[in-house]
């Protein structure tokens, strides 16, 4: 088990997976109480527990099966309050302001999510995500032959931050939360608790990515492979069905 510092800094994150940004305490206590208690309980948002983990999705929903966005399908409004965190990430990230999709998970004890790139096609240039109700390690892996292989970032997010990606962190990188109820910071282990994060971004029409990372870019030479997710119909045309 890697052991994560508390106290990374910036020019350390940067020096290993370059144009990173994390903000510590990005949103106060209230207002990380409030975004909690709307997603739980809010009369619009519901969590879907269709996959190994809860989630919700605004704006576009996301397929995981396809790796693509359902765009031809009706724009679920944000949630007041995320909207409100979206609008304060945006001082920092102008470009956030447009964003048209969220996607809330939930990760309780022993949940993470496997090594992976946001798929080149489906989403912008930039995005940005929010840590609510505990803190978390995740790993940030070079996924283009352009990078020294062993340029490995172990990143501590703690709880109420923003962490930003674009460029290379963007494009270049994978990134994963490790399953498992334990992590190693400062060299001591700590229990996992239940959290939530929140991570904005925007759909790509038309789906077409023409960076400068052709060896992890879907629309140039990488193939992407399939996924065991099952095809299911979005979530809203579900709901209405219902």
């Amino acid at each position: 088990m890697e052991n994560f510092k508390s106290n990374i800094s910036q020019e350390e994150i940067n020096s290993l997976c370059p144009e990173l940004l994390l903000i510590r305490d990005f949103l106060s206590t209230d207002e990380e109480e409030e975004l909690l208690a709307q997603l739980d309980n809010g009369e619009d948002c519901q969590w879907d527990d269709r996959l190994s983990r809860r989630v919700q999705h605004y704006g576009y929903e996301f397929d995981y099966a396809s790796r693509k966005a359902f765009s031809e399908h009706p724009m679920v409004p944000f949630p007041s309050r995320a909207k409100e965190a979206l609008n304060k990430a945006a001082t920092v990230l102008p470009e956030a302001a447009g964003y048209n999709q969220l996607t809330v998970n939930e990760y309780l004890p022993g949940q993470g999510i496997s090594s992976h790139i946001d798929t080149h096609s489906c989403f912008g240039d930039t995005m940005v995500s929010i840590s609510l109700a505990a803190d978390i390690g995740i790993r940030f892996i070079p996924a283009s032959e352009k990078l020294d292989s062993r340029e490995r970032l172990s990143l501590w997010l703690p709880r109420r931050s923003l962490l930003i990606m674009k460029g290379p962190s963007r494009f270049a990188f994978k990134h994963a939360i490790p399953l498992r109820k334990t992590d190693c910071v400062d060299g001591v282990v700590v229990n996992r608790i239940r959290r939530v994060s929140l991570t904005f971004r925007s759909i790509r029409l038309p789906a077409v990515c023409r960076c400068q990372w052709p060896d992890a870019c879907d629309s140039q030479d990488l193939e992407l492979e399939p996924t065991r997710i099952p095809i299911r119909p979005p979530l809203a045309v579900t709901m209405t069905k219902v």
